[in-house]
C-alpha cells in the first residue's frame, strides 16, 4: 500500500478529513512528496474530532488500518508510531483507539 492509497483509505473513514491531505504547494514552488511520515501527521489535527464520534465499525476499521501499519515494520511502522499512535495522548485519542488495537499497536501508545 502507497502512502497515496493509505490517504484515500482514511478519506474514505472519515470524509471530514480530506481537507487535511490537501497537497499545498510551499510558497518557493515546491511540494513535499507524500509519504507515511506525512500522512499521519495530517491526519492528527483532525483525530479527535473523527473519532470521538466515531462507530464502534469505524473505530474497528480505523485500528485495523494502524494494525496493519504497525505490522509491516519499517517507514509504515515508524510512520504510524512516531506520528500517530505515539502522539495519541496529546490528541486526546489514546483512551478511545487502545480497546481495538494490536498488542504491538498498543505498545507505541504514549
Amino acid at each position: 500500500m502507497s502512502p497515496e492509497e493509505l490517504t484515500q483509505e482514511l478519506i474514505e473513514l472519515f470524509p471530514s478529513s480530506k481537507s487535511e491531505f490537501q497537497d499545498e504547494e510551499m510558497d518557493i514552488g515546491y511540494k513535499p512528496p507524500v509519504t507515511y511520515h506525512r500522512v499521519w501527521m495530517s491526519f492528527s489535527p483532525v483525530a479527535f474530532e473523527c473519532l470521538s464520534g466515531a462507530s464502534e465499525k469505524s473505530l474497528l476499521k480505523f485500528a485495523s488500518i494502524l494494525n496493519r501499519e504497525v505490522s509491516e515494520g519499517r517507514s509504515r511502522e515508524n510512520a504510524a508510531s512516531t506520528c500517530f499512535l505515539e502522539h495519541s495522548s496529546q490528541i486526546r485519542v489514546s483512551k478511545i483507539i487502545k480497546p481495538f488495537l494490536s498488542k504491538l499497536a498498543e505498545s507505541e501508545l504514549r
